[in-house]
């Protein structure tokens, strides 16, 4: 290795090094977006559960839609990997978007019918595959790319960063999440289990969080990797 890549490489210039690579700034709005939305959906899937698509605190239907909505999910990564050797990293996500956006936008038409909830859930798992199991990979070679660019490797600073991006959007989703409800009326069940059933506007709000939210970051998300060429 050459003196620049073996020697110890200050913050500054490893901050200087990783935004002189747009594949690496790529990743991290993909990734921010990422975690962004998934944080808003799977808190906004209690509320949806409870006011749109089943009955406050039945038993039941959360338990439907976290099982069998992201049941592919576990067998999903004994597929991903061949995938990824016959289309190539870049392919795979842009079709795995487009099919996570589809599965986004079926769970907003058909909000009310537990059964295309669960279907649109599935079709919305199938898509985030690439998402859920690649995307360390690709930051990989982002980092391959500062690497090139730069002479030297950026991969604390890189995953610093990261562990912000994930705790600074779990902050932001529950902060848009309980902002939503609010604006909305959303009504919280009483203290002793009595409750009514929540305005159109809490309704929506809750399918819009659930569903939306995600399609409409996959839907950047895609156009970006569109643009990941590396």
């Amino acid at each position: 290795a050459n003196e620049k890549a073996s020697r110890n490489v200050s913050l500054r210039d490893q901050v200087r090094g990783c935004l002189s690579s747009k594949y690496w700034v790529m990743i991290m709005v993909i990734l921010f977006l990422y975690w962004l939305c998934n944080t808003i959906s799977v808190n906004a899937m209690l509320y949806y559960a409870n006011w749109v698509v089943g009955t406050y605190n039945d038993g039941r239907t959360l338990s439907l839609l976290n099982i069998i909505g992201q049941a592919l999910l576990g067998p999903g990564v004994l597929l991903i990997w061949p995938l990824v050797k016959k289309m190539g990293k870049q392919k795979l996500f842009v079709i795995g978007g487009v099919i996570a956006v589809a599965g986004g936008v079926t769970g907003m038409m058909f909000a009310h019918s537990l059964p295309s909830a669960l279907g649109a859930l599935t079709i919305r798992s199938l898509g985030t595959l690439p998402i859920t199991y690649v995307t360390l990979s690709v930051l990989a070679d982002a980092l391959d790319h500062v690497e090139w660019k730069s002479g030297y490797r950026c991969d604390g600073f890189s995953s610093s960063v990261y562990s912000i991006i994930i705790t600074v959007t779990a902050g932001f989703g529950l902060g848009f999440l309980n902002l939503g409800l609010s604006l909305t009326g959303y009504v919280a069940p009483a203290a002793d289990g009595t409750w009514a059933a929540q305005s159109a506007a809490v309704q929506n709000f809750c399918t819009f969080a659930t569903f939306g939210v995600p399609a409409f970051g996959m839907a950047i998300i895609t156009l970006l990797f569109v643009f990941f060429d590396l």
